[in-house]
């Protein structure tokens, strides 16, 4: 449980630079003209115009390379904006002085932020927070959740003054980091707080509530109410007391505030206010109280080394800090007594008992690691999926990754492979059934993520995961990464500027690159890699599959015109000849190639190798002059067995053997077409 920050510096922190850039023909830039005040934790902000709307004030906020951007978010802010909500009106990538960044670009607000900083502000008047900040944020936030989005990003440095007057009041931006990343804990509900920030995940609606909520509080008593408490003392607080008593202690505020903080501070999201009861509230009716939900505790306290702990949460949250210690404890023969007759759970003690019995030789039914997860799982069925040191939701599985690839170690990255195959999904789910709750398609998904990370071929492997779960993320490939494509279109542009200094022998379609087209490709495209599966392992196949890819995603989402991308596939191409038989085809199809090079549309490379009658003929060319040879061959043979006029029948075969051998030595060996493997 750190603080909402993501770990590490930003891959290429950006500097103020002198200059401007045109995103996508329509917003210009100015790198010259920084806007500190509008800055998002390691994400900079710059001056721009709107060239389409000159009237609307805009800006643009460059962002990190190495974590994913919300697009799903940012489109429907685009395509329908939000009153209430900075929203994008804009997203690309845009080279800087350091290199091209994902840049949004968002509306801006005159009046820069409310908070300008952690240390707080002058309390506010209750009517003014009710009226100016509640409603018209929880409509927003409203509006957002019928749309199946979630901000994740309310906080009181996130409110925006949408005006210079400071009369009008917006939700700050949430698009440049994966939800929740930048919440401090006070204001992230109780089960999210026991993830790490970039494994929270997206989380209910309720969760923006809960923020809300938190976010009122602060700006009635002008500070942050965790202020002076760290984050293991905060959050044992919280569980022991509750979120509600455990942030608004101390203060002292009218009976309809505390009300209305007791409704969106409820640790039980069911009893959570929504904006229904927001407005209930809001015109002086009264709603149905939240329960009083007081966290179970044993009767007698359960031992973990030096600590005594009578919570299931807190022991969760223990077991899983010291997974070691935990097992030992457990395995001991008390825990399931203390589950039973302490905790009154006899459902959680009769499920725990045959996991920790041993076998013969000291054996164990289950492994230490899947047992720390099932028995957190049944503590606290309601927080993270907890795996050795992963401690994440289950919604949040793609910043995890992103996280760990991002890292450049191979630890990481391995830690979530073996997460992945583990039992540990499967376990927690099960739990969650046995305790009520659904558990989603959590399952469904990660049999999904198995198989991409069993495919060892282009388009498959860790790759693919880690594109199909950030959608959002630009392709990390070392060939591109220094234009920071977001979309298909962008890689394909920054493949073409790759392209005109990379020679034949240079792969610039490696894993990363085939990846991000298979995972931005449509679904009847999408499965193109499977193609690499249907032959031998060489390179020709290689050369054409990555081939077909790229003039797959051309097509799909153009540019037209790829014409370093194609000068560079026609020398790649050339040594793939060797699949036509046929000396007078190989040069004919040569000859195409070298027209088409310079045409910059790959589909027409591609094409050349795709045509069935050239394949069909040239095939079945190549199978008569094996058929003729071979009956050639079987009368020769008869004629050295002593048949009848050998000599004359001889010298009538010489002539056609030499014939044939001469015109299969021009054939090729390849016995595979590749376009049967790929359109086949």
């Amino acid at each position: 449980m750190t603080d909402a920050a993501e770990a590490g510096p930003p891959k290429g922190s950006l500097s103020e630079t002198a200059g401007t850039a045109v995103l996508g023909d329509r917003f210009q830039i100015d790198f010259g003209n920084a806007l500190p005040a509008l800055d998002s934790p390691g994400r900079k902000a710059f001056a721009a115009v709107d060239r389409k709307n000159p009237g609307k004030l805009v800006y643009a906020l460059a962002c990190r390379v190495d974590l994913p951007l919300r697009l799903r978010f940012a489109q429907s802010s685009i395509d329908r904006p939000v009153t209430g909500l900075v929203n994008c009106v804009g997203y690309g990538s845009v080279k800087m002085a350091e290199g091209y960044r994902p840049t949004l670009i968002l509306e801006r607000p005159l009046g820069g932020r409310l908070w300008k900083d952690w240390k707080g502000a002058e309390p506010m008047a209750e009517k003014e927070v009710v009226d100016k900040i509640l409603v018209p944020l929880a409509v927003a936030l409203d509006t957002l959740h019928q749309r199946s989005l979630r901000h994740r990003s309310v906080r009181p440095d996130n409110i925006m003054l949408a005006d210079q007057g400071g009369t009008v009041f917006a939700l700050g931006e949430a698009f440049s980091a994966p939800p929740g990343t930048l919440q401090r804990v006070a204001y992230e509900p109780l089960d999210r707080v026991m993830a790490s920030p970039a494994d929270r995940g997206q989380g209910h609606v309720s969760d923006d509530f809960f923020a809300l909520g938190v976010t009122i509080l602060a700006l009635l008593i002008g500070k942050d109410p965790a202020v002076g408490r760290d984050d293991p003392v905060l959050a044992v607080q919280r569980v022991t007391t509750g979120s509600f008593s455990a942030l608004i202690q101390g203060h002292s505020l009218s009976t309809p505030i505390t009300e209305l903080l007791r409704g969106l501070l409820a640790d039980d999201a069911e009893d959570r206010w929504s904006m229904k009861e927001i407005r209930t509230w809001r015109d002086g009716r009264t709603n149905k109280p939240p329960r009083q939900v007081h966290e179970r505790r044993g009767e007698l306290p359960f031992r973990l080394g030096e600590q005594q702990l009578a919570q299931p949460r807190l022991l969760a949250i223990a077991f899983a800090a010291n997974p070691g210690e935990a097992v030992k404890a457990m395995r001991k023969g008390q825990f399931d007594m203390w589950l039973k007759q302490s905790l009154r759970d006899p459902d959680a003690a009769e499920t725990v008992e045959p996991l920790l019995k041993t076998g013969p030789g000291g054996t164990s039914a289950i492994s230490d690691e899947i047992l720390t997860t099932t028995v957190c799982t049944l503590l606290d069925p309601g927080g993270p999926i907890r795996y050795k040191a992963l401690n994440v939701m289950p919604d949040g599985l793609g910043g995890v990754l992103a996280k760990a690839m991002g890292s450049g170690e191979r630890a990481p990255v391995q830690a979530f492979a073996e997460f992945l195959n583990s039992e540990a999904v499967e376990k927690w789910a099960a739990m969650l059934r046995l305790r009520g709750r659904k558990a989603g398609d959590l399952e469904g998904d990660v049999r999904l993520y198995r198989s991409f990370l069993a495919d060892g071929h282009l388009g498959g492997g860790m790759e693919r995961c880690l594109y199909a779960l950030n959608p959002g993320l630009p392709c990390q490939s070392r060939q591109v990464i220094d234009r920071a494509p977001l979309t298909l279109p962008e890689l394909l542009v920054a493949l073409d500027a790759a392209a005109e200094k990379a020679g034949a022998g240079n792969e610039l379609i490696d894993r990363h690159v085939a990846a991000f087209v298979c995972s931005r490709s449509k679904p009847a495209e999408g499965s193109l890699q499977l193609a690499l599966k249907g032959g031998p392992e060489d390179d020709a196949i290689k050369r054409l599959a990555g081939a077909a890819m790229l003039a797959v995603a051309q097509k799909q989402t153009g540019p037209p015109s790829l014409k370093n991308l194609t000068e560079w596939l026609a020398k790649r191409l050339g040594a793939s000849l060797t699949q036509f038989h046929n000396r007078e085809v190989r040069k004919a199809v040569g000859e195409e190639i070298e027209r088409l090079a310079s045409g910059g549309d790959v589909s027409a490379l591609v094409a050349l190798f795709a045509d069935e009658k050239r394949r069909t003929a040239d095939k079945k060319g190549y199978a008569d002059a094996v058929d003729r040879y071979a009956a050639l061959e079987s009368d020769v043979v008869a004629i050295e067995n002593g048949a009848e006029d050998r000599a004359a029948r001889a010298r009538g075969l010489g002539a056609t053997i030499g014939f044939v051998l001469a015109y299969i030595a021009l054939l090729g060996s390849m016995s595979v077409s590749i376009f049967g493997i790929l359109l086949g």
